[in-house]
């Protein structure tokens, strides 16, 4: 190994060392695109299934949306993000419209939900 495939070699090491330490520890995935899954799914008073992507659709495309948001006692999730997506980017939108849409116990209230919506792609859609 010459001193530049050491060099990008412990730059790759460290990297991945970096990486592994600051990783995120979600609540386990529930397989299933209509349903809300993790913290604040007892609230849940109708939950509303997810528009599933044109592009995706046409391209037989599955992945998954991890969302964290708020309930404030409205009955509505708030401060909604996506915080992980796999492929990237392509079910953020439809996984944040359905929870807008989604209900819960106006009630609850709560910080820190986390839950995520699966696309599973099925051929010959």
């Amino acid at each position: 190994m010459n001193v530049r495939e050491t060099a990008l070699a412990v730059l790759a090491a460290s990297l991945l060392a970096a990486c592994a330490q600051n990783q995120v520890n979600y609540p386990p995935r529930d397989f299933n695109q209509q349903v809300l899954t993790e913290t604040c799914r007892q609230y849940i008073t109708r939950a509303s299934p997810p528009d599933y992507p044109k592009r995706a659709m046409q391209g037989d495309i599955g992945g998954y949306v991890v969302l964290r948001y708020s309930l404030d006692g409205s009955g509505k999730a708030t401060n909604i993000r996506a915080i992980e997506g796999r492929p990237p980017g392509v079910f953020d939108a439809a996984a944040v419209e359905a929870l807008k849409r989604t209900e819960f116990d106006p009630e609850a209230k709560m910080q820190d939900c986390f839950s995520t919506m699966d696309f599973t792609a099925i051929s010959g859609r």
